[in-house]
């Protein structure tokens, strides 16, 4: 007995192909996301190692400003803004493009407050501003937590989310992510700082990292024999 074209091929008709597998077209794009165990761990580690690497360089060179623990407080942030901003990338993947689009600003926001904390802590700054109680402008008063580093997680959102790169199995495509939100999302932090160049250099350190990290916990895990 004869058998169709369709019943010849390797797969259904109604597959198609995207990046680093094979998916129903009627399924969403979430079903080839890294695990998110994986991919916290990974870019935990990578983030925190980036973050640290990168508070040491600010211990050595601007020592009169930071102290020790400038060191460990970096990790933490590192780790923080890595995480909270690659679960807000994970979890637009398999959105419509108006709600990835619009949620990668918010998934920003909300990795630039939760990761400035351990920075504030080293830096002995207010912490009024977590709570919104500085006397300040509306603007300057809501606005904070994107320009302090939460526009590198709204560029990674955008990235790995809203243009669905997070299922890319290319290592080039993750670093230039994370390079691209480690340097543009902390220049204005160093602009205000008066040390522009550092978000070249701390902006690559931290992005190649996280972006090697996401890149490791997409890749298959070996089956045992």
């Amino acid at each position: 007995m004869a058998l169709s074209v369709e019943e010849m091929a390797p797969f259904p008709p109604d597959t198609t192909f995207i990046a680093g597998g094979t998916m129903d077209s009627n399924t969403n794009a979430g079903m080839n996301r890294p695990p998110l165990g994986r991919l916290m761990v990974w870019t935990a580690a990578a983030g925190a190692l980036g973050g640290g690497l990168n508070a040491l360089h600010c211990l050595i060179t601007l020592s009169e400003d930071v102290k020790w623990h400038i060191v460990p407080a970096g990790m933490i942030h590192g780790a923080l803004l890595a995480t909270v901003s690659l679960l807000c990338a994970w979890w637009l993947v398999d959105r419509g493009v108006a709600v990835r689009f619009l949620g990668a600003p918010a998934g920003g926001y909300l990795s630039g407050y939760v990761s400035f904390l351990p920075l504030a802590l080293s830096l002995g700054w207010d912490l009024d501003i977590f709570w919104f109680g500085r006397p300040e402008s509306l603007w300057d008063t809501y606005s904070w937590p994107l320009f302090g580093f939460g526009l590198v997680g709204v560029t990674a959102c955008l990235g790995w989310g809203a243009l669905r790169l997070l299922t890319s199995p290319r290592l080039v495509v993750h670093l230039g992510i994370g390079c691209a939100a480690g340097i543009l999302g902390s220049l204005w932090w160093w602009i205000a700082w008066h040390y522009w160049a550092y978000s070249l250099l701390h902006g690559a350190v931290w992005g190649c990292l996280v972006g090697y990290g996401v890149w490791r916990a997409s890749r298959p895990v070996p089956s045992k024999p």
